[in-house]
């Protein structure tokens, strides 16, 4: 019998020596190999700016590595994958719909690594910043991301609890992260010092090492520093350009050092002074295997289960964070009980065996669940399959043989084999096929569609595997609908006709006219669609009013027997409306005098 074979996915190579998400990463790749997997892993870093350390690392370790997503689609067509692993939304947000499309039986386990729209929302809140729109959109799409996965992990019980009122309970598990630092045989009287770790390319450290020194190091004892003297290492530290004046004493910027452990093992305490953030702080974990006493904040103490004054010191203030660092430094016992409990607390919740055990159930049990393919199989045994009959379907009815139709394919060949029909992929490279890459944002898309219109293409269609473009694109969708017409909408295909000269060319009905609109869906349904509804309502000169009820209603009259309205329309749950098709009615009525 053939090995398993598990598909990672990350950022970067995983260069557990710079950053925690790396580790995780590392740590997954191990937990698989020593199971019986066998690894391919993929990084969005293109060639030349990946570690090329840390894939030698891995190709020496047996597992096939990539570096740049322009292999994904390959990946995904070549390898029949038993189980794939992203880390992170934004690269789930991509590669999801690739392995959907090529290699739909396979589960998907999107890691989270923390919940971003949570860490987001808390610096703006702790900037005194409001949310914008931009906000919405990013957190709707990490939402998203989390959906169309199989199963999502979790790195605290707290944040399965966030994702599982959202996703539902049985789409989220919780992981603990993983770690194997030994105590440190180092006695409390050859330490010295405090440590702050982090990775600078992150910002809620660079907020913390800023916050520290401004505030927290000047409320310290200057013969105190003197003696323990605060060290801050981490990847990135040049790099981030920290805000620290260079007069504040006892600091010490180290930088990316090979390894973090003899800092921890010789500092006195490490200090974590996080403002916000989300998920469970690596660092905090380490400091407390090492046997180094941690003093933190809320958001650096959460997801961990750490009680104040048992396990860690908990500060809500700069002053609150300056009186824990003078107590480590200066209260032997209190140092030492800290230290042991704090070891303790830790080696049973993220002791490498413990987080082992846990990985493999998680994976036992993703595996062995049902897939989750949104689309009904097709007439080739394949989602794809089904949808590609949908949109083929779609333009054989509303375009003529000849006219050119874009296509948002995601590079998917079967969606623009429609044979009578000139279709293309959408964004095209410049030799005609898929340009392997979704636009980077709704401006581009708008470009792209307007130079591909220039040259004569004609219609545009978004298959259901790009509605994330609805939100994600939101200017693109907004430019569709302001100058074309949508000639076609269902929970499959959406089709907008590019020829700019009807919206020049059609009349406005009247102001102040009155609709009633009176609809019927089937008791198969809960409702309308809500795109009808929505369609119907969207004049800007006629007031609407509308009334649904379910076919089975045998009281509710096909048409009202009396209305004070100017125009009274019957629909079903079944029509397929094109935008402003209810103006373009009207108005047509109204010129005809009817």
């Amino acid at each position: 019998m053939s090995a398993r074979h598990a598909l990672v996915v990350h950022t970067r190579m995983p260069a557990f020596d710079r950053d925690s998400g790396s580790q995780d990463i590392d740590n997954a790749i191990r937990f698989l190999l020593d199971d019986g997997w066998s690894v391919t892993f993929l990084a969005r870093e293109d060639d030349g700016v990946a570690e090329e350390r840390h894939a030698n690392r891995l190709r020496q370790m047996g597992v096939a590595t990539y570096a740049g997503f322009d292999w994904a689609e390959r990946i995904a067509r070549s390898n029949d994958f038993d189980l794939a692993i992203v880390a992170y939304w934004e690269l789930a947000e991509h590669v999801v719909p690739i392995l959907r499309i090529h290699s739909p039986g396979t589960p998907v386990v999107v890691n989270s690594m923390d919940v971003h729209f949570l860490r987001n929302a808390r610096r703006s809140f702790g900037r005194s910043d409001a949310l914008d729109p931009s906000f919405g959109r990013t957190a709707t799409r990490e939402l998203m991301a989390y959906h169309a996965a199989d199963l999502v992990i979790a790195v605290s019980d707290e944040e399965r609890a966030l994702l599982g009122a959202f996703l539902g309970d049985d789409r989220v598990m919780t992981l603990p992260l993983a770690e194997s630092v030994q105590r440190s045989s180092v006695p409390l009287e050859e330490r010295s010092g405090v440590l702050f770790v982090g990775n600078f390319r992150h910002a809620p450290n660079r907020d913390a090492a800023e916050f520290l020194c401004a505030e927290v190091i000047p409320q310290l004892d200057r013969e105190l520093l003197r003696d323990h003297p605060v060290t801050i290492v981490g990847n990135w530290l040049t790099e981030a350009n920290l805000t620290i004046d260079d007069a504040v004493p006892g600091v010490s910027l180290v930088g990316w050092v090979p390894s973090v452990r003899p800092y921890l093992e010789r500092s006195r305490i490490s200090v974590v002074p996080l403002l916000h953030g989300a998920g469970v702080k690596r660092k905090v974990i380490q400091s407390m295997m090492a046997y180094t006493p941690v003093v933190t904040t809320p958001v650096g103490a959460e997801g961990m289960d750490v009680i104040q004054g048992e396990h860690a010191l908990i500060a809500e203030d700069s002053a609150d964070l300056a009186t824990g660092i003078t107590r480590l430094l200066t209260e032997d016992d209190l140092w030492h009980h800290l230290a042991e409990a704090g070891s303790s607390h830790v080696d049973d919740r993220h002791g490498l065996e413990t987080v082992r055990t846990r990985f493999h159930e998680i994976i036992a049990h993703v595996v062995d669940q049902p897939r989750r393919v949104d689309d009904v199989i097709g007439s080739d045994g394949s989602a794809v399959g089904h949808l590609a009959e949908a949109v083929r379907d779609r333009i054989q009815t509303v375009t003529a043989p000849g006219d050119v139709v874009l296509v948002a394919s995601g590079g998917e060949e079967r969606l623009v084999d429609v044979g009578s029909h000139q279709v293309l992929h959408f964004p095209q490279s410049r030799f005609g096929g898929w340009a392997g890459y979704e636009p980077a944002d709704g401006p581009a898309a708008i470009t792209h569609l307007e130079a591909q219109r220039e040259v004569g293409a004609r219609w545009f269609v978004l298959p259901s595997t790009s509605f994330p473009w609805r939100t994600r694109f939101p200017e693109f969708d907004d430019h569709l609908e302001a100058h074309y017409r949508r000639v076609h909408e269902d929970d499959q295909v959406v089709m907008w006709d590019l020829d700019a000269s009807w919206g020049a060319e059609r009349a406005d009905p009247p102001a102040d006219l009155t609709v009633e609109i009176v609809g019927t869906y089937r008791t198969s349904r809960t409702g309308p669609p809500p795109a009808l509804p929505r369609d119907l309502a969207s004049s800007t000169r006629l007031r609407t009013t509308q009334t649904w009820r379910s076919d089975d209603e045998a009281a509710f009259p096909a048409l009202p027997e009396a209305s004070d309205a100017d125009y009274v329309v019957a629909i079903r749950d079944d029509a397929v409306l094109p935008s402003n098709f209810l103006d373009r009615l009207i108005a047509t009525q109204n010129e005809l005098g009817v």
